[in-house]
């Protein structure tokens, strides 16, 4: 689980980003299928790349960044996928203009999350956690309802 909280507003923008993972894939496998979301990965400057979409024990994890620190890639080099990642996030994107105070709590291996670019000072605390009640204890392993 992940929370933030808005402690100082930016002078303009910071708002947060959030996109059901869950919808992200549900059209990627609609459009593309199990087998070439399966090759997805996030892509560092170094080398390093880690899947986007990955499954262990019937339950889903979705991440995603495009930034200077990782990009979305394929292992086969298809570019239309990446294509169609992007705006399949796009399109599951929402704005969330926070004002001071103000945050979200989302399940943080399901929903993706970020911001908008931002002019000033700007402070969010951000705090993970470990969901510790048994009969939840599944939602530190993904989310399920994803056909894979």
């Amino acid at each position: 689980m992940l929370a933030a909280v808005l402690v100082t507003p930016a002078a303009t923008g910071g708002h947060a980003l959030l996109a059901d993972g869950a919808a992200v894939l549900a059209t990627l496998l609609r459009t593309h299928g199990a087998s070439a979301v399966s090759k997805l990965r996030l892509c560092t400057a170094d080398g390093v790349t880690v899947p986007i979409v990955a499954t262990c024990g019937g339950l889903t994890r979705i991440r995603f960044r495009d930034d200077r620190l990782a990009a979305p890639c394929s292992v086969d080099g298809d570019e239309g996928l990446v294509t169609a990642l992007r705006q399949a996030v796009a399109a599951a994107t929402w704005s969330l203009p926070l004002a001071e105070g103000d945050g979200y709590l989302i399940h943080n291996l399901r929903y993706l999350h970020g911001r908008t670019s931002f002019t000033g000072n700007r402070k969010l605390v951000r705090l993970l956690a470990t969901v510790r009640a048994s009969r939840l204890a599944w939602l530190n392993q993904g989310f399920s309802g994803a056909d894979l």
